[in-house]
């Protein structure tokens, strides 16, 4: 069973799929998800009719079953990596998790909102004289390459891989279509999103409209357990408690509530003693948080007009909260730096079979491949194009390189950032570092401070922007006639 979290994680990627292209371009499923669904060989005649046979309309664009399978079975693979769905769920029948209808019709909305986008993203780009760039069709070709390597894995052929993975008429040359105009529609959104300009004015004026929502509040929390516990009768059986009996316990939790709050005023901290003995649990300890990600049980007593000290007790669901705020900083005033660019390689280390981590032994020789790594770069001409050279040349070594740029402080792992921000760092600087997170090394190159503004100006250009480009799509969007065709052939 799912918890609750992972429920809604679920739901949150299959909503950020809904609202976004760029998801599109994939990566490779190198375990066949779908293989089992696929009950019935269609053979030559029905993919050759599920190819001339039109299933959806954007436009002046006719797109096949085919087309809608690429979203449809992404939206499949994204649930049963959740194990909310898998080759047993009759998708026809079974009730989807996002409200009425099944999880095929959840999946085939879905699809179509996304082709449907892609198509009209795709039309624009045409219209603007937009083409795909040169690193688009990288892009589309390391997926296609990545496909018939899992596929040559997985002992299928590349064209019943596909068929696997994406529907019974998915085919070679559909998919690098569906690849194609996916990678466009995402290139376009990119070059049409900046082309909207923002004042400083307006990232100001929507600061000030969203504040509550982005400062950074600093506070502490003290849980006290309120729930009336259980009995058992003579039987074993368990009885529920009484409302005299949960009134009760409701009570004493807010005079333990009441004498945390007193030694909070004092500036004492609760000892573990205190702890126990006011059924009280640690929730925040001195904790920052963006008034967004505040919990709504004390978030609107946290956000008002506060001072530096104040405390307050809080009723919650069987408990109070015992609830203190310790200061407030301007989301301007903690986002005015400006970022950092690095380029990196990680080197992971081995881990044994059954083993979830590295032993020493073997993040040792992680990072002895990093040093040596190091070693050869410093040697060399120590420019970021000499990194990225070295990190290609080494492929085979490195688990992943990239260059990371605009990167804010706190965004990456703790050793990480503490490189990366030091005081003392300048551009040119490079070396080794731990990663305890996937288990190995990085090798480092400072590029420099970003040139592309501090960090609030460029995240609220971004928001700025993003607003207006999801205002254009819909504006544009209304001026497309889409229409359901024969929708036989899809799932």
């Amino acid at each position: 069973m799912l918890t609750e979290k992972e429920r809604k994680e679920a739901a949150e990627a299959q909503k950020t799929k809904n609202k976004h292209i760029a998801y599109a371009v994939i990566g490779v499923v190198a375990v066949v998800l779908v293989a089992a669904l696929l009950i019935w060989d269609s053979g030559i005649i029905q993919r050759g009719q599920a190819a001339k046979t039109v299933a959806l309309t954007v436009g002046d664009q006719t797109f096949t079953a085919a087309d809608l399978d690429f979203y449809y079975f992404q939206n499949y693979q994204t649930m049963a990596q959740y194990g909310i769905v898998n080759a047993s769920t009759n998708l026809k029948e079974e009730a989807s998790m996002f409200g009425e209808g099944t999880w095929h019709e959840s999946f085939l909305e879905s699809a179509k909102t996304s082709l449907t986008q892609v198509g009209v993203l795709c039309s624009e780009a045409q219209k603007a004289g937009y083409t795909i760039s040169e690193d688009g069709k990288a892009t589309v070709q390391a997926n296609v390459d990545s496909m018939k390597s899992a596929a040559k894995q997985n002992n299928f052929s590349y064209s019943k891989f596909l068929q696997l993975n994406y529907g019974t008429y998915m085919t070679p040359e559909a998919f690098e279509r569906c690849l194609e105009m996916a990678v466009l529609a995402d290139e376009y959104q990119a070059e049409k999103t900046g082309q909207f300009p923002v004042e400083e004015s307006e990232m100001t004026a929507y600061y000030e409209e969203h504040k509550d929502e982005l400062d950074l509040i600093t506070y502490t929390v003290y849980t006290i357990d309120g729930a009336a516990e259980s009995t058992t009768d003579a039987d074993g059986n368990t009885v529920d408690p009484t409302e005299e009996e949960k009134t009760a316990a409701m009570e004493a939790a807010k005079d333990n509530a009441d004498a945390i709050a007193e030694m909070l005023k004092d500036k004492r901290t609760p000892s573990e003693s205190d702890l126990t003995s006011y059924k009280a649990t640690a929730t925040a300890t001195e904790s920052e948080a963006s008034g967004s990600s505040l919990s709504s049980n004390y978030s609107e007593w946290l956000l008002g007009s506060r001072k530096d000290g104040d405390v307050t007790v809080i009723e919650g669901t069987d408990c109070y909260y015992a609830v203190q705020f310790l200061g407030r900083e301007s989301y301007l005033d903690a986002n005015d730096y400006d970022p950092r660019n690095v380029r990196y390689m990680l080197i992971r280390a081995e881990v044994d079979e059954g083993a979830s981590e590295p032993t020493e032994e073997q993040m040792n020789a992680a990072k002895a491949t990093a040093d040596d790594l190091l070693a050869q770069f410093q040697a060399g001409e120590q420019t970021g194009e000499a990194f990225a050279a070295l990190a290609e040349a080494n492929s085979d070594k490195i688990y992943q390189s990239n260059l990371m740029e605009n990167v804010p402080e706190g965004s990456t792992t703790e050793d990480f950032n503490a490189w990366l921000y030091d005081s003392a760092r300048k551009a040119g600087d490079s070396g080794v570092v731990v990663d305890n997170y996937y288990g190995g090394h990085h090798v480092v190159y400072f590029e420099g401070v970003s040139e592309d503004g501090t960090v609030w100006r460029q995240n609220l250009t971004a928001t700025l922007q993003n607003t207006a480009f999801s205002d254009w799509l819909t504006e544009t969007s209304g001026t497309y006639t889409v229409t359901d065709g024969d929708m036989t052939y899809v799932g």
